[in-house]
């Protein structure tokens, strides 16, 4: 994976708690148990978007509704016709 973008954060994610060592062989974020994947996600996420030093932003868009972005997203707006 990190041969194709070296910034890439991985999380191990398994049920099986033998393969943990292979987390930390490749710098993983986090190690989390399928089982209490749903309690440990909103953390893990945090983690890896202060490592990336990123906030989430939202705002509006033409019809209205709220879009959430990342600071590494790029944005392009067009003027109407």
């Amino acid at each position: 994976m990190r041969s194709l973008h070296s910034e890439t954060e991985i999380v191990f994610v398994t049920a099986f708690i033998h393969y943990a060592p292979e987390g930390y062989k490749v710098d993983a974020v986090r190690f989390i148990m399928k089982d209490t994947l749903e309690a440990a996600l909103p953390e893990c996420m945090d983690v890896v978007l202060k490592r990336k030093r990123l906030e989430q932003v939202e705002f509006s868009l033409c019809g209205g509704e709220c879009e959430a972005v990342y600071g590494s997203d790029s944005l392009r707006g067009e003027p109407e016709a």
